[in-house]
């Protein structure tokens, strides 16, 4: 597992291996969100965290699947969990476009203030991003920076 702490709410990653369920625990992590889609997920992730009293979302993440309800979905669970989280998908970039848009939404970022953010922490968000135009896209429709710009 390649971790990195994202805020102090949030830390982002790759996928679990046997064992990293309880690093997670013993690090103060209460929260597991999975990002990866059915066809990518490992079946025994779901006991092994939750086997550590650790609660365990999967919210499956593509092109194709991303829409409002599930950024939606995402923002609710890291919001009502008990402590911090870890968000993860295969290898990380996922898990870095979420927590980018949980930040921007609550902190009303405009999409030039998120594209910044993604720049310095190193969210794949480049014009060949499959997900580029479903965040700016987002971010008009539902950040206050955005509509505040607007004016």
């Amino acid at each position: 597992m390649q971790k990195t702490n994202w805020n102090n709410r949030i830390s982002i990653g790759s996928a679990l291996e046997e064992g990293d369920a309880q690093k997670l625990h013993d690090e103060g992590i209460r929260t597991v969100i999975d990002l990866r889609t059915n066809d990518e997920i490992n079946p025994a992730e779901k006991s092994w965290v939750e086997g550590v009293g650790l609660d365990y979302e999967l919210l499956p993440t593509s092109p194709q699947l991303l829409d409002d309800a599930a950024v939606m979905r995402f923002i609710q669970e890291v919001d009502a969990s008990s402590g911090p989280v870890y968000i993860h998908c295969k290898m990380g970039g996922r898990a870095g476009i979420m927590a980018l848009l949980h930040d921007a939404v609550a902190g009303g970022w405009t999409i030039e203030k998120t594209m910044q953010v993604a720049q310095e922490k190193d969210v794949k968000l480049g014009d060949d991003s499959p997900y580029v135009d479903f965040v700016q896209d987002y971010l008009e429709r539902h950040s206050a920076g955005e509509r505040l710009k607007r004016g």
